[in-house]
């Protein structure tokens, strides 16, 4: 996932840009035409396929998922049908892909995907590359349809077998609060009536990459006893194998936020969590940290030695699964005919200290490179 710019970081189509780091090369990924824009995307690890949801046009609320492919240069549409709504006036159309590029899960307000689908709700679909027939499962399937509510925001497992999502509907036979966003947990290969399984309430999952481990941001302040008391919205990390919950969003001494923690991103080896910290009462500014699953330690996101003037405005961050590189979405100041301009873009600090168990350090990026996205 990325972080989609609005129109004052970035005005006009979004598209999506791959750069080789080795090489400083950029490759522009193709577009089904020149006058949508993409929403989110995601890619696999050796970057061959990327899979994204793309709008009709840069307001519009109607957007289907595209999956190219860089080896084959070709491009295959997931969804065949768009969102009902035309604008877009609320949070969804996310996309994962697996680890070999053959499942894509999203979410769209679409109707008529699968058979039955007539609820008009937003609903989580799996799409599998190499399936035969429709080759899309509805994942977000409710128990009752008068308890049905949207479903969004899956993320996959490497092998995609397991998948995350927030759901506001009623998709297990529990007693469970229906309207309130919680996360499900659905396995592939679980035993028919086994999955999906309720974690707890939150939202913006982030699953590793053997699907044992999810991030995510929750209100709840009772799932760590006795840890939680700031009153503000955390980072737990839910163990699925042991059915435990471990918070990781704390500062480097292991104090709590002042601050809102909000949308995690858990290394692919689950070792780490990447996550933004709201600094100030308004939300524009915020702060990056990278924290041990285990929440023992935690490090602030600092680069000293930028090659341009960053400000305190990082954006989703993701993190690498040493811990050492993270990349992010920040504003920063050029100067511009002798004015200092406030511009966005995205960056990777590399070659820094992961959070160690022992001391915490934060990370320091000798590595700083971005590339702009307008």
């Amino acid at each position: 996932m990325t972080y989609p710019p609005d129109v004052e970081q970035a005005p006009g189509r979004q598209i999506v840009l791959i750069r080789d780091r080795s090489t400083g090369g950029c490759e522009r990924v193709k577009t089904p035409d020149e006058t949508g824009s993409v929403l989110y995307f995601d890619m696999t690890p050796d970057a061959r396929y990327i899979a994204y949801t793309y709008a009709d046009t840069v307001i519009s609320g109607q957007s289907k998922v595209y999956l190219y492919d860089r080896t084959t240069e070709t491009l295959e549409t997931v969804n065949g049908t768009t969102g009902r709504k035309e604008f877009r006036m609320e949070e969804g159309d996310y996309v994962s892909i697996s680890a070999d590029g053959r499942y894509v899960a999203f979410d769209t307000d679409a109707e008529g995907l699968v058979p039955g689908d007539t609820n008009g709700e937003r609903d989580v679909y799996l799409f599998d590359r190499l399936g035969s027939g429709s080759r899309l499962e509805r994942i977000s399937v409710p128990l009752e349809e008068g308890r049905n509510h949207d479903s969004r925001h899956p993320s996959i497992s490497s092998d995609g077998n397991r998948i995350v999502l927030v759901s506001q509907a009623k998709l297990t036979d529990l007693d469970e609060p229906d309207g309130t966003e919680s996360l499900y947990l659905y396995d592939r290969q679980a035993a028919a009536g086994t999955y999906p399984k309720r974690i707890a309430e939150g939202e913006t999952p982030s699953i590793s990459g053997d699907g044992r481990y999810v991030a995510f941001t929750t209100f709840r302040d009772d799932l760590v006893q006795g840890e939680d008391t700031n009153n503000r919205d955390d980072i737990y990390v839910y163990d699925v194998t042991d059915a435990v919950f471990h918070r990781v969003s704390k500062e480097a001494d292991g104090t709590q936020h002042t601050g809102d923690s909000r949308h995690p991103s858990i290394s692919r080896s689950g070792a780490y969590v990447a996550y933004e910290v709201d600094s100030s009462d308004n939300g524009d500014e915020s702060e990056l940290y990278v924290a041990a699953r285990q929440g023992a330690a935690s490090a602030r996101i600092e680069v000293p030695e930028a090659s341009v003037s960053l400000l305190p405005s990082g954006k989703r961050p993701a993190v690498g699964d040493t811990g050492a590189s993270v990349t992010f979405f920040s504003s920063y100041l050029e100067r511009i005919g002798g004015v200092e301009v406030r511009l966005w873009d995205y960056f990777v600090a590399a070659s820094g200290a992961s959070p160690s168990l022992a001391s915490g350090i934060a990370p320091e990026a000798s590595d700083l490179v971005g590339q702009n996205q307008r």
